[in-house]
Parts: structure tokens; sequence; C-alpha cells
């Protein structure tokens, strides 16, 4: 447990260095770009929630009950707890212990960032035209999951290096 509450601060240190190139189009990487993909995901759904409250809002102003604003912007804001958590979660096991549950743990990852960009198109009785914005989240989702399904397939760890702290966020790299 302490590992895990310790990771909180490394963490914090790579959402302040985001990570965009053109190798983490790429799906053939081995699940070298999860880290960086995860990043992204955790900045995404951090503005994508801002923009989509600041929107819901306007719209709600135009046309809907004071209701539905409270019911979507409640509901938004629990979704970016549970994916901010899950973001976390998901880097701190697949970085940081190799899967959790050994390498099955890859594909258990997988499987949970491709539900959790889901969850975003079946909140209860809430849909706008602002929830278009939570599809933006599913580039990164499907990246992570494709580089926890490698590397559930290869059966390897991912690997960290470290950096100065003047370098860019460290980056994953599969054992040689």
């Amino acid at each position: 447990m302490s590992n895990y509450c310790t990771s909180w601060r490394e963490y914090f240190n790579l959402l302040r260095n985001p990570v965009l190139d053109n190798s983490m189009f790429q799906c053939n990487t081995g699940g070298s770009k999860f880290q960086e993909w995860n990043v992204l995901y955790c900045l995404g759904t951090i503005v994508v929630t801002i923009v989509f409250c600041v929107l819901t809002i306007i719209l709600s102003l135009v046309s809907a009950p004071v209701q539905f604003l409270v019911q979507a912007l409640v509901t938004a804001g629990i979704q970016c707890l549970i994916q901010l958590l899950f973001a976390h979660l998901g880097w701190f096991f697949v970085v940081k212990e190799q899967g959790c549950c050994g390498h099955v743990g890859y594909l258990i990852w997988g499987i949970i960032y491709i539900v959790l960009c889901l969850f975003g198109f079946v909140r209860v009785n809430v849909f706008s035209l602002a929830d278009i914005l939570w599809v933006l989240l599913l580039v990164p989702a499907v990246y992570m999951a494709i580089a926890c399904f490698q590397l559930f397939g290869q059966g390897i760890s991912v690997k960290t290096t470290t950096t100065t702290v003047n370098a860019p966020g460290p980056s994953m790299y599969p054992p040689a």
C-alpha cells in the first residue's frame, strides 16, 4: 500500500510533462507507449470534463430544465473522478507492478479501459450534444488497451527509466 501512495508523486510529475509523438500512433510498439497514453488519457479526462460542463451549462440555459443540468454535472464529476482514479491505478499496476496479477493483469486492464470509456455513453437519462466530447477519450483508451493486450500476448513486463528533472517525463521500454 505504501508503494501505491508514494506513486502519486511520480504520477503527478508525469502529468506535468505529457508526451505526444508520431511513434505513439504505431500499434506495434509492444506496449511500450502505455505510460504516455495513460498520461494523455488522464489529462484528456480533465479537459473533456471541464469543456463538457461548460457546454452543458450553455446548452441548458437555452433549452434544458435545471434538473437536467444538475444531473449532467454531477454525473460528469463522478465519471471524471472514476476515470482519474482508474488512470492512476492502471498506470500503477501496469507500469509499476507489471500487470498486478501477473500477465493476466494486462488483459484485465485492457478490458477495464475500454469499459471505462464506454461508461460515458451509458449514463441514464442524460444525453446531449456535449456528450460527443467523451468520444475523444476513445483514442488514448484504445491505444492503452492495445498496449495492454500486446503486453499480455508477449508475456513481458514493462520497465520504466528515470530521467533528470529538466528532461521530458519517464518513458517505458520493454526489456531487451
